[in-house]
């Protein structure tokens, strides 16, 4: 586990399985793509090597500490399928809770349905 002193700049990623769920994990700032290639090799989460291949639908960088990075990943895991596609799409509480921080790095667009484009 990683020291919550840690001065390190930590971001939120989301891939897209296979089966389509979402998977919600953190990673240093610049690691998300590092990241994605781990769980695709079966080396990240025990669910995402049941789920591969994945692929990066979103990072959210807003300078965030270790402490908040795992904050911000256990609220977006706790939001349902919709609600993690309307978190990536800027929009609902979590979302606007952020203000103009809210500029996520990469972001794949759902529609209004949970179908995607983009």
């Amino acid at each position: 586990m990683t020291d919550p002193g840690d001065s390190r700049v930590w971001v939120l990623y989301i891939v897209e399985c296979a089966n389509g769920a979402l998977y919600t994990g953190v990673t240093l700032r610049g690691k998300a793509q590092a990241r994605v290639t781990r769980h695709n090799n079966g080396k990240g989460a025990k669910y995402t090597a049941a789920h591969r291949p994945v692929s990066l639908v979103f990072t959210f960088d807003a300078d965030l500490a270790w402490h908040e990075a795992l904050s911000l990943e256990v609220k977006v895991k706790r939001l349902r399928k919709a609600g993690k596609e309307e978190f990536i799409r800027g929009e609902g509480a979590l979302a606007d809770s952020f203000g103009e921080a809210f500029r996520p790095v990469t972001r794949k667009v759902y529609g209004e349905r949970g179908e995607h484009s983009g």
